[in-house]
């Protein structure tokens, strides 16, 4: 009786959830290399690539066009580097609760957090470069003030010299004198 009891209250588990898609890893390596090869073209060729990339998916680009689409607009050598739209690109990857691969989203944040480490670098250079600017300006004053005092000071030590030839020769003179009084 207890083994029919134990039957009928057993708990069927509930199947796991469906897995996330998985993307490729050529996939990343694809986006890698497609950063790569924007570094090394030029304006022509970014503004070609932005056009054709811009055309294909004008109004929601996928996972992967966004990202794209990011890496030419970040590119320093872009005609239309625009970081601001770089960064909305990336940041609606990040966010999309579509069935994207997790990779994307984190290749996303990866690019998202290096493009916002370059801005707040850029933003420094530019307080360093005055900072610098200025530490330049008083030390070219400094050294041009060391160099008044050096001439100063050797221009004492020539007074000072001529002073003590002359000390020298009223002493010797003194000394000749008081002999010659000495004399008489």
């Amino acid at each position: 009786m207890l083994i029919a009891a134990c039957e009928t209250n057993r708990v069927e588990p509930e199947p796991p959830p469906p897995p996330a898609p998985v993307a490729q890893a050529g996939e990343l390596a694809d986006l890698a290399k497609f950063g790569n090869t924007v570094r090394r073209l030029d304006e022509r060729q970014l503004e070609r690539e932005y056009r054709q990339l811009a055309l294909q998916n004008d109004s929601a680009p996928s996972s992967d066009a966004a990202i794209r689409l990011a890496l030419l607009l970040s590119a320093p050598n872009a005609p239309f580097n625009d970081i601001d739209q770089a960064t909305r690109f990336l940041r609606d990857v990040m966010y999309r609760e579509t069935g994207d691969p997790q990779s994307h989203s984190e290749f996303a944040q990866l690019l998202y957090n290096l493009l916002s480490e370059r801005i707040y670098s850029e933003s420094d250079d530019e307080p360093l470069q005055s900072l610098l600017d200025q530490a330049r300006e008083r030390n070219d004053e400094l050294t041009a003030q060391v160099m008044r005092l050096r001439n100063q000071l050797d221009a004492e030590r020539d007074r000072a010299e001529t002073l003590e030839g002359q000390l020298n020769a009223l002493k010797e003179l003194e000394e000749q004198l008081s002999q010659d009084e000495v004399i008489r």
